[in-house]
Formats: C-alpha cells, structure tokens, sequence
C-alpha cells in the first residue's frame, strides 16, 4: 500500500488565500471520465499543485502516483496494491496481517483514491463534484475487481514476469 504524510485536514493561510484539501475514497476510478477530467484547463486554473496515489478500473491491480504542479502533470507506476497479491502475502513486517488493519476497505483493500490539492482560491466542493463523477458505481466497482486489461486506459500497464 502507498504511504503518503498527507492528511485529510484543511489547511488555510489567510493573507494569500491558499488552502489544501485531500480527495480520498476508496472506489475506482472510469479511466476515460478520469482522462476527461484531466484533460479539461477549467479543472485545474486554480489549483497550482496535487500529488498522491490512485486507481483505475482499467487494471485493479497497479498503485499510480498522481503528480502534478502548475500545467505539468505526470503519471507513474507506484506498485501494486496489497489487495491484488496473494493472500499469503498480507502481512506486514512485524507480523500483523493488513487486512486486519482499520483502514482495510471490506470490498477493496488498501486500493483508493488519496490525492492532495493546493490551489489558491479553489472550489473544493466543485473539484471534488468532477472527480465523483469520474468514480464507477458500486455494480460496476465490483464487476472490475474481477476483469483485468479489458477496459481502456490512457495511463501505463503494469508488466509482470513470471517465476517459471
């Protein structure tokens, strides 16, 4: 699971209007909505930063790292996410199986949504309105736990080697 030192506190400074949100669910994301959303200038005129970590429908099991700074926006491959191994790989490394652990979604594991936003004079209710709108509902969250690679995807595959 990805770690990050965000919070989901906001944070103001008066004199300059600057302020920080973090949008954090658990469902996944429609590939093609989340590309629109990028996509679109309007989404982002007030927002100077965002870094975190994210998920696809395209692929359950590839951890992204979401990091953008003014018109810059740059996606990679962070790993893959606890949930998508083997069981027998669940825990952690004093012993303590991660599914145990509170911030284990029943349905998803430790995959989510947690991507810190700066911005100066931000509509953090708008910009997280848009990017709801780019979740998958819960019938379909769940029918893509179960494909893999059968949906579109802008974003890079994970390529896995096998110990043959």
């Amino acid at each position: 699971m990805p770690s990050d030192s965000m919070n989901d506190t906001n944070q103001e400074r008066e004199d300059d209007e600057i302020s920080s949100f973090t949008y954090s669910t658990p469902k996944p994301f429609n590939a093609e909505k989340l590309e629109t959303f990028i996509n679109k200038k309007e989404n982002w005129k007030s927002i100077h930063q965002s870094k975190g970590f994210f998920w696809v429908d395209a692929d359950h099991r590839i951890a992204y790292q979401w990091a953008q700074e003014g018109e810059a926006i740059e996606f990679s491959i962070l790993g893959a996410w606890v949930a998508s191994v083997g069981e027998e790989k669940w825990t952690d490394a004093d012993g303590q199986r991660l599914d145990q652990q509170t911030d284990w979604d029943p349905v998803f594991g430790d995959r989510e949504q947690r991507i810190l936003f700066i911005g100066e004079a931000m509509d953090e209710a708008k910009i997280r309105a848009n990017l709801d709108l780019c979740l998958l509902d819960d019938e379909m969250a769940n029918v893509c736990l179960k494909s893999l690679g059968v949906l579109p995807s802008i974003f890079p595959s994970l390529k896995l080697t096998c110990d043959h």
